[in-house]
């Protein structure tokens, strides 16, 4: 710490160092994130822009295709984790844990008790996590290919007034 302290003596090197934290503040903020989504999605226009109509309608029909397919996971994703829980296939889980609890209070090992039941914890956290991460997962995918799918369709209106422009144009003269 005193070596990094001391690389940055003397007024340009503050300057440097001001700097460097500054760019780290900004790279999080809300303003700056907003400034590299725009600069991305700037690029993926301009590459749509330059695929012809053909390829612009398979790229629209594709992803059109895949995000229909993730939306169906996600929906029968959701219905089986509702319909596990409506079950109550928590309890029988549980049930099973507390059965192998009172065997071994029975058998007088209760340092076995503590150790299943937090080797049980440890489970239904773990499982519980993985289904919200997946879950999170195939929403935030969802997410870009709508965002995708929009772009298409905003060149596709576009193209479709520019074309418009155009045959009024032609029928003037």
């Amino acid at each position: 710490m005193v070596l990094f302290l001391y690389a940055f003596e003397g007024e340009k090197n503050k300057m440097k160092l001001k700097e460097c934290f500054r760019k780290c503040v900004m790279y999080i903020s809300l303003q700056e994130r907003k400034k590299r989504t725009y600069q991305k999605e700037k690029k993926a226009l301009e590459k749509l822009r330059v695929l012809s109509e053909t390829e612009l309608k398979l790229e629209y029909i594709n992803l059109k295709s895949r995000y229909e397919h993730n939306k169906q996971i996600l929906t029968l994703f959701l219905i089986t984790v509702i319909m596990a829980v409506v079950s109550d296939v928590w309890s029988l889980f549980q049930n099973f844990i507390q059965q192998i609890i009172k065997y071994t209070v029975i058998m007088d090992e209760t340092r076995y008790a503590i150790t299943y039941f937090e080797i049980t914890l440890i489970l239904t956290m773990f499982l519980t996590i993985i289904v919200l991460i997946f879950a999170a997962n195939y929403m935030r995918n969802l997410y870009r290919i709508y965002k995708q799918l929009l772009l298409i369709e905003l060149i596709q209106e576009e193209r479709k007034e520019n074309k418009n422009l155009e045959d009024e144009d032609k029928n003037t003269n």
